[in-house]
């Protein structure tokens, strides 16, 4: 694991459980909806990554660009 990461003390709950149930994970088809806060109201800046680089995410601490 990188430096400075560390892992949700209930990870191998949440591993051992998608392991338990392999036909969660099939091919998909849709249409995915992103919402946002206008605090990055342009294009440029809502696709740069920007924001998850500063802030961090729900995938990614801060540093890491991440959409």
């Amino acid at each position: 694991m990188s430096a400075g990461l560390h892992r949700h003390p209930r990870f191998a709950e949440l591993r051992d459980e998608f392991r338990d149930h392999p036909e969660w994970f099939t091919p998909w088809n849709g249409t995915l909806f992103r919402f946002h806060t206008v605090d990055f109201p342009t294009a440029k800046d809502v696709l740069s990554g920007g924001g998850a680089r500063k802030h961090g995410g729900r995938w990614n601490p801060p540093g890491l660009a991440t959409l």
